[in-house]
């Protein structure tokens, strides 16, 4: 992958994040914003910055999955209709493992969460899953609770004829 993106390490109250011109060539260095509206805000401002520096639209946000803590930026992006990717944390590791001296940074994430994208082959932009999908996996949630019940329920009932 190619092109100007912009990286967001994602924690519980607060995101780092920083704008890539390309590979190795950060626009400045990552500074944070509140996972609030706010500093959403920030972060759209940040993308028109890019956009005009580099002349190019549509530029990517790219940020791990982090549980819940990533879901209001989700949001956000959805709302904006910006595209985004959304990297496994196990992936981001990897890139992170292959520094000399790697430390642990909310700065540096930012530069390994980029440094996965660009090296990455095959990512591929995350898309909203239909209703219908959601659905069918909720159900299926449902019911792979209901056999794991199910289950302990004939255990119970044989032990009890047992006696």
């Amino acid at each position: 992958m190619e092109g100007p993106i912009i990286t967001v390490d994602v924690s519980k109250d607060s995101c780092h994040y920083q704008p890539f011109i390309e590979n190795g060539h950060p626009m400045r260095k990552p500074k944070q914003l509140s996972a609030t509206n706010d500093g959403f805000q920030k972060l759209g401002q940040t993308i028109k910055d890019l956009e005009a520096k580099t002349e190019r639209e549509d530029i990517p946000v790219i940020f791990e999955a982090t549980g819940v803590y990533h879901r209001p930026l989700q949001k956000y992006l959805e709302d904006h209709k910006r595209r985004y990717y959304i990297i496994s944390p196990l992936l981001s590791a990897t890139y992170h493992k292959t520094d000399l001296h790697s430390n642990k940074t909310d700065a540096l994430d930012c530069a390994h969460i980029a440094k996965a994208y660009y090296c990455e082959k095959g990512l591929r932009q995350y898309q909203v899953q239909p209703q219908e999908y959601k659905r069918l996996y909720q159900l299926s949630r449902l019911y792979e609770s209901e056999l794991v019940h199910l289950r302990k329920r004939k255990v119970s009932l044989r032990s009890m004829l047992d006696i």
